[in-house]
């Protein structure tokens, strides 16, 4: 870390082990297993919470938005297609066909 000009802290949790955030929520986890996924976990929250707050900081050029022009076929179904979703009228048939285009 320090060859790559990272910064880093170093924390042991006394008494846990490898893989201490997954084996610490199990339900027979030991107490320092426990204790070093809980203090791990609030110190990964709260160095978040300080990245979040620090990169707000930054100002950032708004994003240009692109006007999209979509283009669609509208193909009719065939006459005797079916719907999952049944009218009023128990045909199986919709009253009004949509548009899928106008939706989009």
């Amino acid at each position: 870390m320090k060859a790559a000009g990272k910064k880093y802290e170093t924390v042991i949790y006394d008494g846990a082990g490898h893989g201490f955030m997954r084996a610490g929520e199990a339900p027979d986890a030991n107490d320092a297993n426990k204790k070093a996924r809980d203090e791990g976990f609030k110190r990964l929250v709260d160095l978040i919470d300080k990245t979040n707050v620090a990169t707000a900081a930054v100002r950032r050029p708004p994003i240009q938005s692109r006007a999209v022009t979509v283009s669609a076929k509208v193909v009719k179904p065939a006459a005797d297609a079916t719907c999952h979703d049944a009218t009023a009228s128990g045909d199986g048939q919709h009253e009004e066909k949509m548009d899928m285009a106008a939706i989009m």
